[in-house]
């Protein structure tokens, strides 16, 4: 697939969304002290008042500047961060590779399958979809993805990179007995391994993250840590052939890390 197309292979609600993540800080109280007991009633209220509307003024001027710096400047640094390492990989060539993508039946996370796969698919991989019981899967935001073949039936022998895509879904295979071969057996022969937002609690509980620093989203930063040499909370690590992130927005760089490991 070239240019900014989506795959064929899938349709979606969501095509084109990137997700982004705000934090907006807590607001701050100020105490005024004592008017002075000689002024007069009113000009107590008016002093309160013009107090109050200070405040506020203050209040939503700090909280203006706190987004802009919470939000606006980490934006522009992944997006700078990204477009460097897209010039890295747009001229990286890897056909003749095989990458799996692991989804959800069902509540697999949109983005974080369909940017990668286009990544993979510009550098030109061949990608297969693996998922469990179903034909189509169905994505959180909307999409539906075709699958090429279900888990049981997968040789990790046949992929030079085995890809676990995130989302609420993919809880499924947290304790999924073929999920965890699957994920064994490619890091033991040598495969690039990669997870991204909760999924890497796949590779963690598959006991491949010994050892290794990794990343995911949050609500699973306490499983990886403990089963791996460490939880580094980065939108995306990479530690040897263990590709590592944390959510949607990192989706994009996180199938280019794979690309060029791949190579």
């Amino acid at each position: 697939m070239m240019g900014g197309s989506l795959p064929s292979k899938c349709c979606s609600a969501a095509t084109g969304l990137r997700a982004c993540k705000r934090h907006s800080g807590s607001a701050y109280a100020r105490k005024t002290g004592p008017l002075d007991g000689n002024l007069r009633a009113p000009w107590r209220r008016c002093a309160v008042s013009l107090s109050i509307e200070g405040v506020l003024l203050l209040l939503s001027l700090f909280v203006s500047l706190f987004s802009l710096g919470c939000a606006g400047a980490p934006e522009e640094g992944a997006a700078a961060q990204d477009g460097v390492l897209q010039d890295e990989v747009v001229s990286m060539d890897i056909s003749g590779k095989s990458i799996l993508m692991v989804i959800a039946p069902e509540g697999f996370r949109d983005e974080e399958f369909l940017e990668p796969e286009a990544v993979f698919e510009r550098a030109g991989a061949d990608v297969t979809v693996a998922s469990k019981g179903v034909s189509v899967a169905k994505g959180k935001l909307g999409a539906t993805a075709e699958v090429d073949i279900d888990i049981s039936d997968v040789n990790v022998e046949d992929y030079d990179a085995v890809v676990f895509i995130g989302g609420p879904g993919a809880s499924v295979y947290f304790d999924d007995p073929t999920a965890l071969k699957i994920a064994k057996d490619a890091y033991a022969a040598g495969k690039v391994a990669a997870a991204i937002c909760i999924a890497p609690s796949i590779l963690a509980n598959a006991g491949v993250l010994k050892g290794r620093k990794a990343t995911c989203f949050e609500s699973e930063s306490g499983n990886v840590g403990e089963k791996s040499a460490g939880y580094t909370g980065e939108p995306v690590t990479v530690d040897g052939l263990i590709v590592t992130a944390n959510g949607p927005a990192a989706a994009k760089r996180f199938g280019q890390e794979i690309v060029k490991l791949l190579s």
